[in-house]
C-alpha cells in the first residue's frame, strides 16, 4: 500500500527493485494519491540473489506533505527441480524428520528444527578435545564409551581430528557395553553399524564426516564405541591422564578411550583420548509425512528456534517421486466367500441346531432381541425369556462343515449380541479343528449387536471346519443372544496363469484386462491397463493364448505378466424348428424332398 500528498505540485514517491545490476523503477507517483494497494507486480525479469526494493520520496527541495507505505508483501515460487527428493514405499507412503530440509545452521546455543508442526528433535553436541600429541597409523581405530542419557539420541555427524588432508571414510562399530575388553576382539563388534564420509581439515581442528545413514542410540544404554579410518588417514588424538578422559552434557557422556593401529588387533595402546565432537539430536518428532496425495512438489515451511526462543524460517521443496512399479500376478484368485445373513424365517440349508438343555431352540425372521439393541436386519435369535421361567437352556447353533484343508489362508466374521440379567448367560463362538473345539471368543457382558471384525482362522483350517455359537442361561432366566451375518472368506492354491474365457453367443469376446489379474499391488493408483490381444474368436479354441496385460500406475511406472488364456464355447447352439407340417410324398407316398428351411427362413 502506497500513499502520497504532494504540494503546489511538489513531492514525488517511487518504487525500485534492485536487479543484481542496477535499480529498475516499477513505480512512480507524483500527484495526490490516498492509501492505496499496488496489486500484484510482476518482478519476475528482476529476479536475482541480492533482490532488494527501493521506495523513495523526493520533496523536490519544497515544504511538501509527504509519503507513506504499508503492507509489503514478497510472494515467490521455488524454482522446480530443486529440493528434497522422497521416494515413496510400496505403501504409498514416506517419512523424513524436519532435520533433512536443512543444510545448515549457524547457532552456537543448541537449536530445535520444526517443519509442518512436527518437530525435528533438539540438536546437540558433546566435544572431548582437539589437541592431540599422539597418533595411530593410517587405517587405525580409537575406542571409547559412551553412555545414552534419559532420551534416544539419533547421531548424524562425528568431527575427528586427521593430519591428513582429502576425502577420507570413517567406519563405525558399536556394540552393548563397554569397549574395555573388547579391542582384540572383532566378533564382539560385528558389521559396520555405519559409515561416514569427511575430508580433512588438517591438524587439531574439526573434520566432519557425515553419516550415510544416522545412527540410533538408545536411552539409558551404554555404548563401546569404535571409529575406524580408512588406509589414507590417522587418527590424531591426546594420551589419556585421567583428568582428560570424561566428558558429558545433559544427554550423553563419554568415557576414553584406547587405540589400536589394525583394527581389533594387539597391541592396544590405552589411555588414549579420541579427539571429536559427536553431533546428534534428541526428542525427534515423527517425522513429515507424505502419501500419494503429495506426488510432485511440495513447499514447507522450516523453523529453526535456539535455546533462547530465538526463530528463523526458510523455504524447503519436497519432491514426492514414486518410482515404484504396480505388483501384478496374472491368474484368477482362487478365492471363496460364502455370506449367510439368516434373511428367511427358517434355518439356512446345511447349518443345524442342537438343544442339549431346554425345549426352546433359536428362531428366524426376526432381527428383534427380547431387550436391548435390536439387529437391524432378520437374525438368528435364542430367546431366553421366551422360553419361560424354570427352564436351564443350553443351545447351538452350527455352521456348514467346509473343507479348507488346502486353504492358504482363511477368516470368518459374524455379527453378535449378548442380554444377560443378573450375570446370568453367556454366548460361546468356537470352530472345529479336526479334533476338538477351539474357544474364539466368549461373551459374559451386555452387548448390543456389533460385529466381530475379521478372525483369522489359519491355526484351525482342516478338511471338517466348523463353527459352533453356544449360548448358556446357566440356569437362570435370562434374556438371550443373536448371530447374523457370517462370512468365511478361504483362499486356495494358486491356479497359476491359466484364465479360462468364454466365447459370446457371436463367437467372439472382448478380453476385459482386469480378468486376467489375480492381484494388483498399486498404492498410488492405476492410470491405464490394456491387453497386447484384445479379441479372442472361434478360431482360438483349442490353443492356448499367450496375451500380455500392461498395467501402468498415475507415474507412469510400468508392469506387466502373461496370462495362458484358454478359449471355450460353452453356449450350445441355438435351433428353431419349422412349423409343423404336413406334406403329400406324391403318387405312391414314395418320395419326398425336405425343404431347405435355412434358406426359406423357417429354421
Amino acid at each position: 500500500d502506497y500513499s502520497l500528498q504532494d504540494f503546489a505540485g511538489s513531492g514525488t514517491f517511487e518504487a525500485e527493485v534492485w536487479d543484481g545490476a542496477a535499480w529498475q523503477q516499477i513505480l512512480f507517483v507524483d500527484v495526490d494519491t490516498d492509501p492505496v494497494n499496488t496489486g500484484d507486480i510482476d518482478v519476475s525479469a528482476f529476479v536475482n540473489a541480492a533482490f532488494q526494493v527501493r521506495y523513495t520520496y523526493d520533496d523536490e527541495d519544497d515544504w511538501a506533505w509527504g509519503a507513506g507505505v504499508d503492507n509489503f508483501l514478497l510472494t515467490y515460487e521455488a524454482a522446480a527441480g530443486g529440493g528434497l527428493d522422497v521416494f515413496l514405499d510400496v505403501n504409498g507412503v514416506a517419512s523424513i524428520s524436519p532435520n533433512d530440509l536443512v543444510t545448515g545452521v549457524n547457532e552456537a546455543c543448541g537449536y530445535t528444527i520444526t517443519a509442518g508442526g512436527t518437530g525435528g528433535g533438539t540438536a546437540g553436541s558433546l566435544t572431548s578435545l582437539f589437541a592431540s600429541g599422539n597418533n595411530g597409523s593410517p587405517g587405525g581405530a580409537v575406542y571409547f564409551d559412551i553412555t545414552v542419557g534419559a532420551a534416544d539420541l539419533e547421531v548424524s555427524e562425528i568431527d575427528i581430528n586427521t593430519a591428513d588432508p582429502g576425502g577420507f571414510t570413517l567406519d563405525i562399530y558399536t556394540l552393548v557395553g563397554t569397549y574395555v575388553g573388547n579391542e582384540s576382539n572383532p566378533g564382539a563388534w560385528g558389521a559396520v553399524a555405519a559409515t561416514a564420509t569427511g575430508t580433512g581439515a588438517g591438524l587439531d581442528a574439526p573434520s566432519n564426516a557425515v553419516l550415510a545413514t544416522p545412527l540410533m542410540l538408545s536411552a539409558n544404554t551404554t555404548y563401546g564405541m569404535a571409529l575406524v579410518l580408512d588406509g589414507g588417514h590417522s587418527h590424531y588424538y591426546t594420551n589419556g591422564d585421567g583428568s582428560n578422559q570424561n566428558y558429558s552434557n545433559a544427554d550423553m557422556s563419554m568415557s576414553l578411550g584406547a587405540a589400536s593401529n589394525t583394527p581389533f588387533t594387539t597391541p592396544i595402546f590405552a589411555p588414549r583420548v579420541f579427539n571429536g565432537t559427536i553431533h546428534y539430536t534428541t526428542g525427534a518428532g515423527s517425522g513429515l509425512d507424505f502419501t500419494c496425495a503429495d506426488l510432485g512438489e511440495n513447499i514447507i515451511e522450516v523453523t529453526v528456534t535456539d535455546a533462547s526462543g530465538n526463530a528463523s524460517t526458510c523455504m524447503a521443496v519436497v519432491n514426492v517421486i514414486d518410482n515404484i512399479a504396480p505388483v501384478i500376478t496374472c491368474g484368477v484368485a482362487n478365492i471363496t466367500s460364502e455370506l449367510t445373513d439368516f434373511e428367511d424365517a427358517t434355518i439356512p440349508t446345511s447349518w443345524t441346531t442342537v438343544v442339549t438343555s431346554g425345549s426352546a431352540d433359536w428362531a428366524f425372521g426376526s432381527g428383534d432381541m427380547p431387550i436391548g439393541g435390536d439387529f437391524p436386519t432378520n437374525a438368528a435369535i435364542f430367546d431366553d425369556d421366551a422360553a419361560g421361567s424354570g427352564e436351564v437352556n443350553l443351545v447351538s447353533l452350527l455352521s456348514p462343515v467346509y473343507d479348507i484343508s488346502a486353504a492358504v489362508t482363511a477368516s470368518i466374521s459374524f455379527d453378535y449380541a449378548l442380554q444377560e440379567f443378573a450375570g446370568d448367560g453367556t454366548l460361546t463362538v468356537e470352530v472345529y479343528d479336526g479334533a476338538a473345539w477351539q474357544q474364539i471368543l466368549f461373551v459374559d457382558v451386555d452387548t448390543d449387536p456389533t460385529n466381530s471384525g475379521a478372525l483369522d482362522m489359519a491355526a484351525y483350517m482342516n478338511a471338517d471346519f466348523q463353527v459352533r455359537f453356544t449360548y448358556d442361561d446357566e440356569g437362570g432366566w435370562a434374556w438371550g443372544a443373536g448371530v447374523d451375518n457370517f462370512q468365511i472368506d478361504y483362499e486356495g492354491v494358486s491356479t497359476g496363469n491359466v484364465v479360462e474365457i468364454e466365447l459370446g453367443p457371436d463367437g467372439t469376446t472382448t478380453i476385459d484386462p482386469y480378468s486376467l489379474l489375480s492381484d494388483i499391488n498399486e498404492a498410488c493408483g492405476i492410470a491405464t491397463i490394456a491387453v497386447d490381444v484384445p479379441t479372442v474368436t472361434c478360431a482360438d479354441i483349442g490353443t492356448p493364448v499367450m496375451v500380455t496385460v500392461f498395467v501402468s500406475d498415475t507415474s507412469g511406472n510400468l508392469a506387466s505378466c502373461v496370462a495362458e488364456v484358454h478359449v471355450v464355447d460353452k453356449l450350445a447352439p441355438v435351433l428353431t424348428c419349422p412349423a409343423d407340417q404336413t406334406v403329400d410324398p406324391g403318387p405312391g407316398n414314395i418320395f419326398y424332398i425336405v425343404p431347405d428351411y435355412f434358406a426359406t427362413g423357417e429354421a
